[in-house]
C-alpha cells in the first residue's frame, strides 16, 4: 500500500505512515499544481519589483527588511537554522505524522514551494529517515517544523535504523539528496500547523479505541452491578436525539443483549452506569469534532503567505492552529470526564456490589484484589485532569507582531496524555470484568462473555496481578475492539 497526497489524506492514512510504515507518493495532479504556484514565486524573485513576505523579505517583526534576491537561499537557511527546540526527542510516530500533515499541505498547491520540497519529506518517510525533534520549546510548531526542514537540507540530527546520527549521515545512509532551499521554502517548511495537526490525527484514532473500550467496560460493570436497564433504552436517545449517546446506548444494548423496557422493580444506578450513555456520548460528540477537524486540516493549504497560480500572493493568518488546539482541548476534556466515570464504577466494584466480590478478591484482606488497582485508577484520572487547556492561552512573540498564538503543540501534547492515562484507567475496569468473572464465576451474556473470556486468554498470570500496562496495551493495539468484532459487535 501507498498513501498517495492527492488532496484524500485522513485520519487511516496518518496511522497507517507513522505507526505502520506505509510508503508516501506525491500525487501527479499535487506535482502540476505546486508546479504551477511555484511559478509564481521564482517570478517574484527575478522581478524582484515587490515585497513578498518570507520571499524578499524578512520574517515577523522584520517584515518590512528587504532581502536582496542574492541572499534569498541564506535567508531561508538561516530561518531553519534559527528555530530549535529543547529536550528529549519526540517520539518517532509524533515525527512522522507531522512530516506527512506537511507534505500534504504541500501538495495542496498553495505554498510555493517545488515539489521537490514535498518529494523529500516522501523520501525520508519511505526511508526511515526521522529529524530528532525536542519535545519542548515548539511555539506553535515552529520549532519542530523547522527541525525537520533542517534536517531535510542535510544538518541537525536524525534517527536512521536505530542509530541518532548527524543529518547529512543519515541522509547518505538513506540514499537521500539533500535538499537545498530555494526562496520561500524554507518558510513553508517551518510554518503551519504540522506537529498539532499530526499528533490530532494520531489521538483521534487513539481515543476512538478508548471510547469502544469505554463503552464495552461500562456494559460488562452493568452485568454485575446494575439493575436498570432502562438507562440505555433506544427510546432514550430518540427523544434526545446526540448521536455519541445513541451509540454508547447501542453498545451497551448489544453486547449484552439487553432488554430495556421491562417491569423490573423501580431503582436507581449511580449515575456512573445510569449517565453512561450521556457522558460517553458527549467524549463521542467532542471525537466526531476532532475528527473532521483533522480531516479538513489535513486536505488544506495552512501556510502564509498563500500563492496562487494567476500570480496573487496572500498574506494571511491561515497557518494558526486555533481550530486543532481548541479541539484537542475539548476532546481531552470529554475523555477526562469519561476517566471519572470508569474510576466510580471501578470503585463500586471495590466496594462488593452486586455480583463483584469486595475488593474484587479471592481472599479480601490477605489478597488485595484490584483495590490497589483502583488507586491507580484514581490517580490517573487526576493526573489527566490536572493537564491545563491550552487553547485559551497565547505567548507574544517577534518584538509584539506575532501576538496570538494557538499553543495547538501543548494543547495536542496534553491531549496524547490524557488518551494515555485515560486508557490505563478503562484498562481497570476491564481487569474488573476479566476478575469477577474468574472468581465469581458469573455468568454473562454470550458475547460479552466470549469477550471478557478473549481479553482473559490474553493476560498472563492467573492473579491480578497482571499488568494495567498489558490491558491498555490491548486497547491501544485494538485488540479489545476486535474481540468484539469477533462476536458481530463491530464498534463505532
Amino acid at each position: 500500500m501507498t498513501v498517495a497526497l492527492d488532496g484524500s489524506l485522513g485520519v487511516r492514512d496518518v496511522v497507517a505512515v507513522a505507526r505502520d510504515g506505509e510508503r508516501v507518493a506525491l500525487g501527479e495532479d499535487a506535482r502540476e499544481a505546486m508546479a504551477e504556484s511555484r511559478r509564481v514565486v521564482d517570478d517574484i524573485v527575478d522581478a524582484n519589483d515587490r515585497p513578498v513576505y518570507g520571499v524578499n523579505t524578512g520574517f515577523g517583526d522584520l517584515y518590512d527588511v528587504a532581502i536582496d534576491p542574492a541572499d534569498g537561499r541564506t535567508l531561508q537557511e538561516n530561518l531553519l537554522a534559527a528555530n530549535t527546540t529543547v529536550g528529549d526527542p519526540l517520539p518517532v510516530e509524533v515525527v512522522r505524522a507531522a512530516m506527512l500533515a506537511r507534505a500534504a499541505v504541500f501538495a495542496a498547491g498553495y505554498s510555493g514551494v517545488r515539489p521537490v520540497v514535498a518529494e523529500r519529506l516522501c523520501d525520508c518517510l519511505n526511508a526511515g529517515v526521522h529529524p530528532v525533534v525536542g519535545e519542548g520549546g515548539n511555539s506553535d510548531d515552529y520549532g519542530a517544523s523547522a527541525r525537520v526542514g533542517y534536517v531535510l537540507t542535510g544538518e541537525g540530527e536524525a534517527f536512521h535504523e536505530g542509530r541518532r546520527l548527524p543529518a547529512d549521515e543519515a541522509l547518505a545512509a538513506a540514499g537521500v539528496d539533500p535538499l537545498a532551499v530555494e526562496p520561500k521554502e524554507g518558510l513553508a517548511l517551518m510554518d503551519g500547523p504540522g506537529l498539532m495537526t499530526g499528533r490530532l490525527a494520531l489521538a483521534v484514532h487513539d481515543a476512538a479505541e478508548l471510547l469502544a473500550a469505554a463503552d464495552l467496560a461500562g456494559a460488562f460493570t452493568f452485568a454485575h452491578l446494575g439493575r436498570m436497564p432502562s438507562a440505555f433504552s433506544e427510546r432514550v436517545t430518540e427523544v434526545r436525539p446526540h448521536e455519541g449517546d445513541a451509540t454508547s446506548a447501542r453498545v451497551v444494548r448489544r453486547v449484552l443483549d439487553l432488554e430495556t423496557e421491562t417491569d423490573a422493580t423501580v431503582a436507581q444506578d449511580p449515575l456512573s452506569i445510569r449517565t453512561l450513555p450521556q457522558v460517553h456520548g458527549a467524549a463521542r460528540a467532542a471525537l466526531a469534532n476532532a475528527r473532521s477537524v483533522a480531516g479538513t486540516e489535513l486536505g488544506s493549504a495552512a501556510d502564509n503567505p498563500l500563492v496562487f497560480p494567476d500570480g496573487v500572493v496572500l498574506s494571511n493568518g491561515g497557518f494558526n492552529g486555533q481550530h486543532v488546539a481548541a479541539t484537542a482541548d475539548a476532546l481531552a476534556r470529554a475523555l477526562v470526564k469519561v476517566g471519572h466515570a470508569v474510576e466510580r464504577r471501578v470503585h463500586l466494584h471495590v466496594q462488593g456490589r452486586g455480583s463483584s466480590p469486595p475488593f474484587v478478591a479471592e481472599n479480601p484482606g490477605l489478597g488485595q484484589g484490584l483495590v490497589r488497582a483502583h488507586y491507580s485508577a484514581a490517580s490517573l484520572v487526576r493526573e489527566a485532569g490536572t493537564l491545563a487547556t491550552a487553547s485559551d492561552r497565547t505567548s507574544v512573540v517577534s518584538g509584539g507582531q506575532e501576538d496570538v498564538q494557538s499553543m495547538g503543540t501543548i494543547a495536542t501534547d496534553h491531549l496524547a496524555t490524557a488518551v494515555e492515562k485515560i486508557r490505563a484507567a478503562v484498562a481497570v475496569e476491564l481487569l474488573c470484568a476479566v476478575e469477577v468473572r474468574r472468581i465469581a464465576g458469573t455468568d454473562l451474556p454470550p458475547r460479552a462473555d466470549a469477550v471478557v473470556a478473549g481479553l482473559a486468554d490474553r493476560l498472563d498470570g492467573d492473579e491480578p496481578t497482571r499488568s494495567i500496562d498489558d490491558v491498555a496495551g490491548l486497547v491501544a493495539d485494538g485488540t479489545v475492539s476486535s474481540l468484539a468484532s469477533d462476536q458481530g459487535l463491530d464498534l463505532p
